[in-house]
């Protein structure tokens, strides 16, 4: 998928996800809690660029998230795969690719929500309470 879909889609999901937060707050449980703080901190449009790293996303000093293509095109492999094996048509392969796009910057905003924001972040964690906690947080985003 061309980079600059994928930031349209970023894009679209950041802008429905600030329109229909306060829907989403009633009807999901700790919705607000979650993802209230990161769409009110980081305003600033979504951006998606193939970063020089293997984090997700970085947030620059200023506030602005940038998702990292290469992490959403792994994403998209598996779905790839299927499509051109005939197991997928390419609409629904399309569809597919859209949701995994909004799935994956989903379960980064939970952790930007958790302060789990850089590498260093995560280590600092994973040294303190173990690499099965980083699972169980990555089950929960």
């Amino acid at each position: 998928m061309e980079l600059q879909r994928l930031q349209h889609i970023a894009q679209c999901l950041q802008r429905d996800l600030d329109y229909h937060s306060k829907r989403l707050a009633r009807a999901i449980p700790g919705y607000a809690r979650r993802f209230g703080p990161s769409l009110k901190l980081y305003p600033k449009p979504y951006l998606v660029k193939n970063l020089r790293t293997d984090a997700a996303f970085k947030l620059s000093p200023s506030g602005q998230l940038t998702f990292n293509a290469a992490g959403i095109r792994l994403f998209h492999r598996p779905i790839d795969e299927k499509e051109a094996a005939g197991l997928l048509p390419s609409d629904l392969a399309d569809t597919a690719r859209q949701i995994a796009v909004e799935q994956l910057i989903v379960h980064e905003l939970d952790h930007v929500s958790t302060g789990l924001i850089t590498f260093d972040d995560v280590q600092a964690l994973k040294a303190i309470a173990g690499s099965n906690t980083l699972g169980e947080i990555d089950l929960r985003a």
